[in-house]
């Protein structure tokens, strides 16, 4: 029997019974028991409660749905992907007697309207690896007070609080380095519809990503109505990590709250642009991963490549000169490159020199990323770029660093994606150099 508890304490967890669904005229009855971890993960224990012939263990892949009740009357029912993990088969007779571990990538947990009828008035988001300190106090329980971060974006009061056990919950990340669910965040249902919340929170958590340098994501969150009782929970199986220190942002409220209050417009308005969301993503990753040190940061030179990439192309530096203009040196250049031959050099290597002649009309890396530094003010020196171009040609061409000192090299690559991000998003606080762990004012 596959046990749930092997996969360590549950962040929510839910028991009933319900149908496990094939298709429309095939449903086996089970009963469950449902848990979301805090990195995101969500397994479901079923015990079918009839025999089950060869024909459903046949078709156990194509498992559609489960849906039923919990054990407290709420429904409960699976959105998306359903994915066999495990499954255990005794025989029975006839038939079959089975349980397994099935991989959910969300579930929806609703309220049964008994009559009395509850409205949802906020949201309530709950994030992962979230380490702050409030601006201000407020008293979460009759006996204690906490530090709430209040923000303002877009005239929206949103406020991120800390769980009640946060001291306990971050005590126990910083040491274990494990996804942990430290705080909440809520925003009220007064202006915004329920899909324009979520991309807003997302983008919120991108930034937050930024700041702490660790993924932060919501795993799940909850439709509360006035009097605190919960309507609906949606849980979603997601790209979390383990918990970082790489912070950026110091996570005092005098420092993170101004950022994410004067970041957020102009985050928006380049994510498509630049990918920010996806860059971002490889940044924190790759200062997080426990993979070798060139490929972190390789990963975080091809971050810094696509931006120089995005920065080129409104900025009309995609080509050196007009194809037109390079079109006509091009015949030129085949007739020059052709005429080695003379020199004794092979066809085949003629050949190869001829398929490199467009690379001649790109600017490089070099030269972008110097003009694109000027342009958006970053605060990046003409010598940190050629380092960076040194760094980086040694780990594509040769899977190594330029020098024996590594691990500064790779701060150093760090410190420049760190460096672009912060000028595109217009941040003129303080945040801390990671080759040194200094606070820049």
């Amino acid at each position: 029997m596959s046990r749930l508890d092997v996969y360590g304490p549950p962040l929510m967890e839910y028991q009933g019974n319900g149908s496990l669904i094939f298709d429309e005229s095939t449903q086996m009855q089970v009963d469950f028991k449902c848990i979301q971890l805090h990195n995101g993960d969500i397994y479901v224990h079923v015990s079918f409660l009839e025999t089950v012939g060869f024909n459903i263990i046949n078709n156990r892949n194509h498992i559609e749905a489960i849906r039923g009740h919990l054990d407290d009357g709420r429904s409960f029912k699976s959105i998306g992907e359903v994915l066999v993990r495990e499954r255990n088969i005794t025989n029975y007779g006839s038939g079959m007697r089975v349980d397994g571990l099935l991989i959910l990538s969300q579930i929806k947990i609703e309220l049964i309207d008994n009559g009395t009828t509850s409205v949802a008035t906020k949201l309530d988001f709950y994030l992962t690896n979230l380490k702050f300190i409030g601006s201000e106090m407020r008293w979460l329980t009759p006996n204690r007070q906490y530090g709430v971060l209040p923000l303002e974006i877009n005239g929206l009061n949103i406020t991120i609080y800390p769980d009640i056990n946060y001291d306990n919950l971050v005590k126990k990340m910083e040491s274990t380095k494990t996804a942990t669910v430290t705080s909440y965040l809520e925003i009220y249902l007064n202006i915004l519809s329920k899909e324009d919340i979520l991309s807003l929170v997302t983008h919120l958590c991108s930034l937050l990503s930024f700041a702490k340098g660790t993924e932060i994501i919501w795993p799940y969150y909850q439709e509360v109505d006035d009097t605190g009782k919960v309507i609906t929970s949606i849980h979603n199986s997601c790209i979390s990590s383990n918990f970082g220190s790489w912070e950026l942002i110091p996570f005092n409220a005098l420092n993170l709250k101004p950022f994410l209050e004067t970041t957020y417009d102009r985050y928006v308005s380049l994510l498509n642009e630049y990918e920010l969301n996806e860059i971002i993503h490889t940044i924190v990753s790759s200062k997080l991963d426990g993979s070798f040190l060139e490929l972190r940061a390789l990963n975080i030179t091809s971050a810094i490549d696509v931006l120089r990439g995005r920065w080129a192309k409104p900025h009309g530096r995609i080509q050196i000169t007009s194809q037109n203009k390079f079109d006509k040196c091009r015949k030129l250049l085949k007739i020059l490159i052709n005429d080695f031959v003379k020199l004794e050099i092979q066809p085949d290597q003629i050949s190869q020199m001829l398929n490199k002649i467009p690379e001649l009309n790109r600017p490089s890396l070099g030269d972008i990323l110097k003009e694109m530094v000027i342009d958006i003010g970053a605060e990046v020196s003409i010598d940190r770029i050629e380092a960076f171009i040194k760094t980086r040609n040694k780990l594509v061409h040769q899977s190594r660093f330029a020098t024996e000192n590594q691990y500064q090299e790779f701060t150093d690559i760090i410190h420049l994606a760190d460096l672009l991000i912060i000028a595109l998003l217009g941040y003129h606080g303080p945040y801390i150099d990671c080759r040194n762990w200094s606070r820049v004012q």
